[in-house]
């Protein structure tokens, strides 16, 4: 149902703000609103990548130590395949498939690269504003989740937290 220009969830009405799994935040149910795309019955688990996003960069909010929660949520997700340094974090390193997302602290900035690597040869480095590195990383992380269940289940906990 829509109010306005304002979706609203077809199950209790709330305004329509999915979660990273495309369920309601308010009462858990996966009841989009006309016209809003739902996945297909059976398929597999599936992460929406821009509400990933707006996740992390939720956790990044902090001017003195911008890495220290996205290490911490990062960690919680993909385990050994993030690596940090420094107290506070200076240097977050996340390792996904062949890809490789660094995001570290120069200057009083932030600042991210990301490097493709096939069979030992780098095939793309590249250097990129913040939050498109973060975009990057949680289209990566969302496609990765769904052919890894205990990634999906660490997205979805880390929504809810």
């Amino acid at each position: 149902m829509t109010v306005g220009a304002i979706a609203t969830c077809q199950n209790c009405g709330a305004p329509w703000r999915p979660d990273v799994a495309g369920a309601c935040r308010f009462c858990g149910v996966a009841a989009p609103p006309p016209g809003v795309p739902t996945g297909l019955a059976g398929a597999r688990p599936t992460i929406d990548a821009d509400a990933l996003y707006r996740r992390l960069i939720s956790v990044t909010t902090d001017p003195g130590h911008p890495l220290d929660r996205l290490a911490a949520a990062l960690h919680r997700v993909a385990g050994d395949r993030v690596t940090m340094s420094g107290n506070p974090v200076a240097l977050v390193q996340l390792d996904l498939e062949d890809w490789q997302y660094r995001l570290w602290i120069e200057r009083g900035d932030t600042q991210a690269l990301a490097v493709h690597t096939v069979r030992g040869v780098v095939l793309k480095h590249q250097p990129l504003p913040f939050d498109e590195c973060l975009a990057a990383l949680a289209g990566h992380l969302a496609e990765y989740a769904g052919t890894h269940r205990h990634v999906h289940d660490a997205i979805v906990a880390l929504d809810r937290a």
